[in-house]
């Protein structure tokens, strides 16, 4: 039987199991240190975290089969939408850039046709998240400083825009396998299809969290 994280489990076992993990400690501002039988509730505490929160988002991040339809209701909204502005904050200015800069170290290598066609998918991804992100950050401060939930219509582009993401990132790394490349260029090709690697496997356990959290400001749920 698949043993979730818990409460009482030290928190140097989660990020045994998953060192990814060790990032979502950095946007909870829970720093390194603690003493190896810690729990996880005694590093929550310590650093003022909502427990069942950072539960939930390691165990989606974690296992494929962890139980999520009903976001806990001891997860108070505000530090919900608090993880998850920092969350975009981080992808924006750590993850996004360097799927750039792989690609102007490639560009040089490529067909002028294979070219056009990758960055106009690579531009279309980073329109459609920047949008999102516009959107996200709106509904977000609408909500928690004025209790606003989303029309429906808003709500209904929310959702499609994070699914237009996941959309275009197994586009853009299929176009990316299938384009053949000089042996000695592999490793360059390589190191972009690890970033947009990286954000495929991400990104439906980022949707999956944000469709949940923003649940209550959505009125189409």
């Amino acid at each position: 039987m698949q043993t979730f994280f818990h409460p009482e489990m030290p928190m140097s076992d989660v990020l045994k199991y998953n060192y990814r993990l060790i990032m979502l400690q950095t946007l909870f501002d829970i720093k390194m240190g603690y003493h190896p039988e810690s729990t996880i509730k005694d590093v929550c505490d310590r650093y003022n975290v909502n427990t069942d929160l950072f539960l939930f988002i390691c165990n989606i991040y974690s296992f494929d089969n962890y139980p999520h339809e009903d976001f806990p209701s001891t997860i108070p909204i505000k530090d919900a939408l608090t993880y998850l502005l920092r969350s975009h904050e981080y992808s924006k200015k750590e993850i996004y850039p360097y799927v750039n800069v792989e690609y102007k170290s490639i560009e040089h290598l490529l067909p002028l046709s294979f070219k056009q066609k990758l960055k106009g998918l690579l531009d279309d991804f980073f329109e459609n998240m920047e949008e999102y992100y516009a959107n996200f950050v709106l509904a977000a401060d609408n909500y928690l400083n004025t209790g606003k939930i989303l029309t429906k219509d808003e709500s209904q582009l929310l959702i499609e825009q994070m699914e237009r993401n996941l959309v275009l990132i197994d586009i853009i790394i299929e176009t990316i396998s299938n384009h053949k490349v000089a042996s000695k260029d592999v490793e360059q090709y390589n190191h972009l299809k690890y970033y947009l690697t990286f954000l495929k496997k991400d990104f439906p356990k980022h949707t999956n969290i944000t469709k949940h959290t923003l649940k209550p400001i959505l009125s189409y749920t």
